[in-house]
């Protein structure tokens, strides 16, 4: 095959690949603690909004989370928390699913995977082994900062790879972070929608496995 027909498939990380509700209760349990409110109120308010399909504080539960701390304890503590839970995840003292019609994906070698996470390496590389699937992938970007530096990261992959624009998939459940830079660069995408906005993609789905037709196809095609 001609390397500029090759097949790109770039994926998001946290919510996409794994799910983990135990883990955003105890980054909610930590901040509350630091803001003095009484634990069980800021905990249950925070997973009622997650939960909520109406949610508009958050594009996923960390953000809800960090959004309804906001101007009520510093950036440190919420920096402070965020460590202390990915920590816990990865000693497997929090409890996290990984999707297995993410592994039946990964599994198709007829297309490169990459992975781009806002995550801190030092948090996701553990997990990524924990889980099993870290040498699935062709690369991995920890610390992505999407959406900001989605584009420079995507444009730099597609030209080491010798990979066209038209032949990548991207694949993710916060739209701002993942969907829209990516629709923006000509990738055909596939959205995992967890709450109920405006949005617009190539496939629209409340699962990732309710995809696997599509992606087979794209992969195919």
């Amino acid at each position: 095959m001609n390397k500029a027909q090759e097949k790109a498939i770039i994926w998001d990380f946290d919510g996409t690949i794994y799910h983990s509700e135990d883990s955003y209760r105890e980054y909610a349990k930590c901040i509350g603690n630091l803001i003095g409110s009484s634990d069980g109120d800021f905990v249950e308010k925070c997973m009622g909004v997650i939960k909520d399909r109406e949610n508009k504080v958050g594009d996923d539960g960390w953000a809800v989370i960090a959004n309804l701390s906001k101007g009520r304890i510093s950036e440190a503590e919420m920096n402070k928390c965020f460590a202390e839970v990915r920590n816990k995840m990865n000693m497997g003292r929090i409890s996290v699913t990984l999707q297995k019609s993410a592994v039946e994906i990964l599994k198709i070698r007829r297309v490169k995977h990459f992975l781009l996470t806002n995550t801190p390496e030092a948090y996701a590389s553990p997990l990524l082994e924990n889980l099993g699937i870290k040498g699935m992938f062709h690369k991995i970007i920890y610390s992505s900062k999407k959406p900001d530096l989605f584009k420079e990261i995507a444009e730099d992959l597609l030209m080491q790879e010798n990979i066209e624009a038209s032949n990548v998939l991207s694949i993710g459940d916060n739209y701002k972070n993942d969907i829209l830079p990516s629709i923006q660069m000509g990738f055909t995408t596939v959205f995992i929608q967890l709450y109920e906005r405006n949005s617009r993609a190539d496939l629209t789905v409340s699962s990732l496995n309710e995809a696997i037709p599509f992606i087979e196809k794209f992969i195919e095609g």
